[in-house]
């Protein structure tokens, strides 16, 4: 077939009515700077593939069977792309560019055409008219030129809406005034569009409608319909909560994932599986319904799935023991899932709370600034997979490279995490600034090279924003590593070097101490021996004070108190002590000595007041709110004035009040905080910020053991 007989044609998507009025006005300005130049007046539109063709009708009856199965894609412009010395034209082409998230979209858009129509070719006039330009191509794209007819295929396409190719003599003066302005905003393309090519002007052949967009404006409510649906029909699920930038971003296209974290009785292979079949088969009719295929992710961690048109269900499932381990190793991501009130049945801290934030949590805690950290030097996205037998699953740690994509959403993950969390320990509450107020809250406590940091943060929530990680942050290896070091070493200042230490325990146990359940007796102001103390029993407490010297003592006057000191000085040199009234157990009054049983039956309406919430005294002695009183005493006049280091041992109630008040937990649940004998609870006495609680982990395990609910009660 002679070229005179076949035609020069090309496929393209056309944008939006808003966004062709603005490449005009670039065109314009371009113009109106330099002249003429290449591509200035042509149309403005996105080409997908260029080819010769023997057969027009062929080629528009093949593309309007795609445009008939297309959506139009919805999508983010993210600034300025140009080709410098570009090999088609020679020139220095101006574009706009997209997210790349999108760009991976419109691949698979181009992939489907060029699969369609390539085939469709005159193979010989398509090579004759790339002609002399093959040589300028990369090895890459001559491969595709060869096989597709066109250079730009898959990876090797960058999608963009060209304004002008622009000779290199006038590019400067362009470049100065345009590129000043970084083009951004929401674009759609409504139509597929066939051009002919005369004397390398397009002209118009027929432009398509693509389908319809699937009405994706109740989606979410869909979703969460579908979620629900399946919590309330499957008994075994004792806890639903929807987390995320599902519930704070307006359209599902904004979302990273659907976070569900589904708490069931129990976790072995069945249970796993049935629950994961349930919720996918739910909801995959739903999202398909929007054009979406649905992927379930069910490993426990931050691995993404970064593909077009899916939606993905982050499901992750624990057993009330698990969520339990979860929520005391790993509290930043629970008390962060604890916020959001998009709950069904129970929620999850009524299964196992996490109350607040704690000093050593930034050091030692999984899902910490040092795990995300040692994750970005190793070029790894580590995450736990549930291997599952019949019987039980247990937690694998698996880990996958890291894309150029999850390296940028790392570090800003890492940024945003510590400031947040930070600000979080600080104002002792589980609700972070907005960001606008982020940036200017964090620095004002650690200022250490604010500006830069600062500027590293809006670099990569600016590329976070509009999913577009092409452009590199130079120094972001360096940059990222000297934030987390110098934060690091502002909050060892803060919470470790200038700081006082006050460590709190409670006396060893006496015969009085002993039983279980309602045979446990109320020991107040009885005044009984200690039983005999081991090394062992004393070893964890030794252990908390081995490193850091002891200004004062402080003890409750009652020998048990008294007697537990002494034992804890002859295992290390400590000052004299000072017995403090402040620090005696609660006055349990006619209840001293009774079990809680014989209480229970002799002042029944102690009891019944306590179910309704309220704080009464003992008979004859004295309410929650008196110990609360004078241990605010003691803390103000001992602590706040103390010159070092202090230990103090008290009581069961003491330990409890200071405990339930540091982490916030209510009045009406401090009677479930189980105070271990000789237990070391740390108070970091702080200038600046005043007193937080930093317990050791196992003895955070053992205070809260009665917390766990495993009870499908709502």
């Amino acid at each position: 077939m002679s070229d005179s007989t076949a035609l020069p044609l090309f496929v393209a998507l056309e944008p939006d009515a808003g966004t062709i009025e603005r490449i005009w006005r670039y065109k314009r300005q371009t113009k109106s700077l330099v002249g003429p130049q290449l591509y200035l007046d042509h149309p403005p539109h996105m080409t997908l593939y260029v080819g010769v063709f023997p057969d027009l009708e062929m080629v528009l009856e093949q593309t309007r069977a795609l445009a008939a199965n297309w959506t139009s894609p919805d999508l983010t412009l993210a600034g300025w792309q140009t080709f410098l010395g570009d090999a088609l034209t020679g020139n220095n082409t101006l574009s706009l560019k997209f997210a790349e998230a999108d760009c991976e979209r419109l691949r698979g858009l181009q992939r489907q055409l060029v699969e369609t129509l390539a085939p469709l070719r005159d193979v010989a006039a398509t090579e004759r008219r790339i002609g002399g330009r093959m040589s300028g191509l990369a090895e890459a794209e001559q491969r595709d030129a060869r096989q597709f007819g066109f250079p730009y295929v898959g990876a090797g396409w960058k999608p963009h809406l060209t304004v002008a190719s622009i000779r290199a003599e006038d590019w400067a003066l362009v470049a100065e005034r345009l590129l000043s302005e970084s083009p951004a905003g929401r674009v759609s393309c409504p139509r597929l569009q066939v051009y002919r090519l005369i004397d390398e002007h397009p002209e118009l052949v027929e432009s398509i409608a693509l389908a319809a967009e699937p009405d994706r404006r109740d989606l979410k409510e869909e979703i969460l319909a579908a979620l629900w649906r399946v919590a309330d029909r499957t008994d075994w699920v004792l806890s639903a909560t929807v987390a995320g930038s599902f519930l704070t971003r307006a359209t599902l296209e904004a979302v990273s994932d659907i976070d569900v974290i589904a708490v069931v009785d129990r976790l072995d292979g069945p249970r796993f599986a049935e629950t994961e079949r349930r919720f996918a088969e739910e909801l995959r009719p739903v999202v398909e319904r929007a054009g979406l295929s649905l992927r379930v992710n069910s490993t426990l961690g931050p691995r993404k799935f970064n593909e077009p048109d899916i939606a993905v269900l982050h499901l992750m499932l624990y057993s009330p023991e698990t969520h339990r381990l979860h929520a005391i190793r790993s509290p930043f991501t629970c008390l962060d899932w604890q916020r959001s009130t998009t709950v069904r049945k129970r929620s999850l801290a009524s299964v196992y709370p996490v109350f607040g934030l704690q000093p050593r949590h930034f050091l030692s805690a999984r899902r910490g600034p040092k795990d995300y950290l040692r994750d970005f030097d190793r070029g790894v996205v580590s995450y736990r997979e549930l291997i599952c037998s019949e019987t039980a699953c247990e937690e694998l740690l698996r880990e996958q490279p890291m894309t150029v994509r999850d390296r940028y959403e790392y570090a800003y993950h890492v940024q945003r995490f510590l400031m947040q969390n930070l600000l979080k320990l600080l104002r002792r509450e589980n609700s972070p600034p907005a960001d606008a107020e982020l940036l200017d809250q964090f620095f004002g406590v650690f200022p250490r090279e604010a500006d830069g940091y600062a500027d590293l943060y809006r670099a990569l929530r600016d590329r976070k924003e509009r999913q577009d990680f092409a452009q590199p942050i130079v120094g972001l290896d360096e940059r990222l590593r000297g934030f987390v070091a110098d934060f690091e070493v502002q909050f060892r200042g803060i919470f470790l070097e200038t700081a006082r230490r006050h460590v709190v325990f409670r006396h060893a146990a006496t015969v009085l101490n002993g039983g279980t359940g309602d045979q446990r007796r109320f020991v107040g102001r009885t005044d009984p021996d200690v039983s005999p103390i081991s090394d062992e029993a004393l070893s964890l407490l030794a252990s908390a004070l081995a490193e850091q010297s002891v200004s004062a003592v402080y003890t409750s006057p009652l020998r048990r108190c008294r007697q537990s000191v002494e034992a804890l000085a002859r295992r290390r040199t400590l000052p004299a002590a000072e017995a403090d009234a402040r620090l005696v157990e609660i006055d349990y009054g006619l209840c001293d000595g009774r079990t809680i049983a014989d209480a229970r039956r002799e002042h029944g309406e102690l009891f019944a007041a306590w179910g309704r919430g309220e704080d009464p005294p003992f008979p004859g002695g004295e309410s929650t709110a008196d110990v609360v009183e004078r241990l605010h005493g003691f803390a103000n006049d001992v602590w706040d004035r103390a010159a070092g280091n202090t230990v103090a041992c008290t009581h069961n109630v003491v330990v409890r009040a200071l405990v339930g008040e540091a982490l916030g937990v209510p009045r009406g649940d401090w009677h479930k905080i189980q105070v271990p004998h000789l237990a070391p609870v740390t108070l970091i006495q702080t200038r600046e910020y005043g007193r937080f609680l930093d317990l050791d982990e196992g003895v955070e395990e053992r205070l809260f053991a009665d917390f766990l609910d495993e009870s499908s009660a709502e």
